[in-house]
């Protein structure tokens, strides 16, 4: 069964996220937005389980979701989302692939940046 990480636990009713798998709780609370090392510190162990077809909910401090997504991403170059539609009143899938992005050094230093490889037809 797919797990479902919710980035910060809050006062939400999540019971329409369990149809997408088990729900498991990166923080209970909102973090000092600046402890990003704690953040991650936090949530590489909880997230050292994780598997290619899990989710990460979109909730919390912007800052506590990059860094479960980037997590996420390292790990299975992928990011699996579930979205909240409120009209709909439902979780939505976002299904990104990340199998196609490769790093290249910068030629003009030591930092890394990301290229998309571009398919036979786009050259």
């Amino acid at each position: 069964m797919p797990k479902v990480y919710i980035v910060s636990k809050g006062y939400h009713d999540w019971s329409a996220a369990e149809r997408f798998g088990k729900i498991i709780f990166l923080a209970r609370d909102q973090m000092e937005r600046t402890s990003v090392s704690f953040m991650l510190r936090t949530f590489i162990p909880k997230m050292r389980g994780s598997k290619p077809d899990d989710f990460i909910v979109v909730t919390g401090l912007t800052v506590m979701c990059v860094i479960a997504a980037a997590i996420f991403v390292l790990k299975h170059k992928r990011l699996n989302l579930l979205l909240w539609n409120a009209p709909k009143g439902d979780y939505e899938q976002r299904l990104i692939p990340f199998d196609d992005i490769e790093l290249e050094k910068n030629p003009k230093g030591s930092m890394y940046y990301a290229m998309v490889k571009a398919s036979e037809d786009e050259r």
